[in-house]
């Protein structure tokens, strides 16, 4: 017996971290080289919602973390060493998905002591 993978989680760019949302059990998200992609475990097939890095640079988002107390907000850490926290679009129901036009809110920017 083959088992194939499922065609929305397998792409061909880098995953470097995946996390179950902590207020949300269906919700999940992983961390590619430019983006966050979150998903519902209950139909992978395609992401409800992307995070893209605005940097401006080709940089690589190698960890990302929910918020344990809100369900809408995202940290991730890039290779330029710079801590971004997001707020993300998706709706605050279980699966929800982002809205046509909707982007999501970059909330903080933080440069550790360099």
């Amino acid at each position: 017996m083959t088992v194939k993978p499922n065609a929305g989680i397998y792409r061909r760019d880098p995953m470097f971290d995946c996390e179950w949302n902590y207020q949300d059990e269906h919700s999940f998200m992983t961390a590619h080289a430019e983006m966050i992609r979150i998903w519902d475990a209950r139909n992978t097939t395609k992401s409800v919602e992307q995070v893209e890095i605005h940097n401006g640079l080709h940089n690589i988002l190698y960890r990302a973390r929910w918020s344990p107390h809100h369900r809408n907000v995202i940290a991730g850490l890039c290779a330029d060493g710079l801590l971004r926290v997001w707020c993300t679009n998706t709706s605050s129901k279980p699966g929800g998905h982002q809205k046509e036009g909707e982007k999501d809110e970059l909330l903080f920017i933080h440069s550790g002591h360099q």
